[in-house]
């Protein structure tokens, strides 16, 4: 069961990575890449009017981006596959330069909160891996670019986080 501050902290953190990603999304330099296998007529939205390469379905995609990030603590593996669906889709056919480094925190947060939160622990896991592959085959669309300077830090970071949930896990067993 879940303290009141931890529910606060994930909705806080979902509530920001949702805002920067639907405003990455809808203000950022979009360029389209191909069609986008979505439904097609969408209903209009006022804010989408003046830009071409964003469609309504692009901003239902940038909140499935950020607001499953609201259940990473019980329903882990979900919330991860929904973000990472979301992400991917929504790069699908529009390369955001903008949104790319918010998509690519919220599928970090919750493949973390995946491997860290979830009862199966092999299938989330494998589920890492999967996605990581998925991000990786389509890296110009998903991955944003760093510079490298921070690729240090990059690297030092997640090795901390591994070394956190190897230590936890062996705690739990």
């Amino acid at each position: 069961r879940l303290s009141r501050w931890a529910w606060v902290a994930d909705v806080v953190l979902a509530a920001v990575v949702t805002a920067v990603t639907v405003d990455a999304t809808l203000r950022g330099a979009n360029e389209l890449v191909g069609e986008l296998p979505l439904p097609p007529k969408a209903p209009a939205f006022p804010l989408l009017t003046h830009h071409t390469a964003v469609t309504p379905w692009h901003a239902v995609l940038a909140l499935l981006a950020g607001l499953p990030l609201v259940a990473r603590r019980f329903r882990p593996l979900t919330a991860y596959f929904v973000v990472l669906a979301a992400s991917l889709l929504l790069h699908a056919g529009v390369r955001n330069t903008d949104a790319r480094a918010a998509t690519f925190v919220a599928c970090a947060i919750a493949a973390y909160s995946a491997v860290m939160y979830s009862p199966y622990r092999v299938l989330s896991v494998w589920s890492v891996v999967l996605g990581a592959v998925l991000i990786g085959v389509g890296h110009d669309a998903n991955v944003p670019s760093i510079k490298p300077g921070y690729v240090p830090l990059l690297i030092l970071v997640p090795l901390g986080l591994l070394a956190n949930a190897i230590h936890t896990w062996k705690q739990r067993a």
